[in-house]
């Protein structure tokens, strides 16, 4: 929640992904609204901090898509809402139990 949330959780993609490249594949405004797509891809170098704990560097690489809405008030991010496959995510890193 918040400005530090989303710093936070951009944070721990940007320890677990050292060459993590987020790209926007499209995007739409209006008003003080805006919906972005795009793909993440990168190799899984380094500790992903998770809710169940650390997962340790697997070396895997990932690519996945994502979505975003965002609410925004002159230049401030008013809120920011992040949609992506995390059961992919997880399965791409090897780490979903059989």
């Amino acid at each position: 929640t918040g400005r530090e949330g989303v710093l936070g959780f951009l944070s721990v993609f940007q320890g677990a992904f050292s060459d993590g490249r987020l790209t926007v594949g499209s995007y739409v405004v209006d008003d003080d609204n805006a919906s972005v797509e795009g793909t993440f891809d990168g190799v899984h170098d380094g500790v992903l901090q998770s809710p169940s704990g650390p997962v340790e560097p697997t070396g895997r690489p990932v690519s996945f898509r994502w979505s975003a809405t965002y609410r925004i008030d002159g230049s401030e991010l008013m809120s920011e809402h992040l949609y992506f496959d995390q059961l992919d995510f997880l399965g791409q890193l090897g780490v979903l139990p059989g």
